[in-house]
């Protein structure tokens, strides 16, 4: 199967299993958080201004895995892609104000996983709205 397909990864960048062990080990977190903002900055995902804190938002993430998937279909080769996200990883969440309307009845972790649902739902009839599909 290994020759069929090229596996790709977009992940919420930033986070502990993509960096140097020793970065966490040193308690370097900082330098972790500069590490991701200067590599989301140079691919043109933010800006200088940006805050970055526990890594890329989901709202991100799923912009590059569009960007790559555009990229890779455009090669007429077999591919798959696994994405990791996290905004509903931090112990309350992480909730996209820009993308969805809080819902008082509900906390700010299920507002994040509401949020959460509704990107990953964005992003499946993206999908089927493409040539390849």
């Amino acid at each position: 199967m290994d020759s069929y397909y090229a596996l790709k990864n977009v992940i919420a960048c930033g986070g502990s299993y993509m960096v140097p062990t020793a970065l966490i080990k040193e308690g370097r977190f900082d330098e972790i958080e500069r590490m991701t903002k200067e590599k989301l900055i140079e691919l043109g995902y933010i800006d200088k201004d940006h805050f970055i804190n526990w890594g890329a938002e989901d709202k991100i993430v799923f912009s590059a895995a569009k960007d790559e998937i555009n990229r890779l279909s455009s090669l007429d080769k077999r591919f798959s892609m696994i994405i990791t996200t996290s905004d509903t990883h931090p112990s309350e969440g992480y909730f996209d104000e820009t993308l969805c309307t809080y819902d008082d009845s509900y906390t700010k972790y299920e507002n994040s996983f509401k949020c959460s649902s509704f990107m990953i739902n964005d992003f499946v009839n993206w999908i089927k709205e493409q040539p390849f599909y």
